[in-house]
This record gives structure tokens, sequence and C-alpha cells, in this order.
């Protein structure tokens, strides 16, 4: 339930305008995150290479190794990387990511009111308070 608290002539301090810039920042790089982490995935899937354990050049060159005798042909590679893919880490990860870039958000958020709290500024304790509470 929402809880907002009227502000008028609320002028952001330089404090709280970095703030609202690492926040936006923060959300962008969340929003940007699910399609870094498919495609990843699906340059994995469909490089010939089966990356497990540590991403180190050798393990890059042995999984490469492992596919291709295993598999024998670039689709049968990624046939092969298809079957060894944990798809269900994947699409928790990705059904993860909205609520830890909120968490991420609303920390900042926090960091923010309780900075605005110690100093006695009501405006920016009503404006952060508003800011956590969606309004």
């Amino acid at each position: 339930m929402q809880n907002c608290q009227s502000l008028q002539d609320f002028v952001p301090d330089e404090k709280t305008k970095d703030a609202l810039r690492t926040i936006a920042s923060k959300q962008q790089m969340g929003n940007l995150l699910g399609p870094l982490i498919t495609s990843a995935v699906l340059i994995n899937l469909f490089s010939g290479a089966l990356v497990r354990g540590s991403p180190s050049f050798t393990t890059f060159t042995n999984s490469v190794r492992l596919t291709e005798e295993v598999a024998g042909s670039s689709v049968t590679g990624s046939a092969y990387n298809i079957s060894q893919t944990d798809w269900i880490s994947w699409a928790t990860t990705l059904q993860k990511l909205p609520s830890i870039t909120r968490r991420v958000i609303e920390k900042e958020a926090e960091l923010m009111l309780l900075h605005y709290e110690l100093n006695y500024d009501r405006q920016h304790v009503v404006f952060w308070r508003n800011f956590l509470e969606g309004c």
C-alpha cells in the first residue's frame, strides 16, 4: 500500500542527482543482463564449443576437441551442446533478474534515505521514502 507524502518546492541536491543517475545506470544494466546471458548461451551452443568448469582457454580448447570427437559435425555438435546445457538454471536466472535488479535499486534508495535521515533533511527523506513506496 502506497503512503505517498506531498512534496512541494523540492530541489534535489547533487548527492540525490548522483544517486538517481546511479539508479538509472543499474536499471539499464539490469535490462541488458537478460539479453546478454541469452546471447552468451546461444553463442556457446552454436560455436561448436561446450564450456564447462573453468572458463580458461585450455578448457575451451579441450571442449571443442571433445565436441568434435563426440559429434563429428557442427550440426551434431550443436545438438550435443543443446543437450548438455542446463536450461533450468538459465530459466531460473532470467526469471530472477528483475527481482535482483529491483533489490539493488532499493538498496541504493535505502542508503540515500538513511543518509538524509541522519542529516535531518526532511524534504529529501520524504523524497526517498516516496521513491521506495513507488510514488
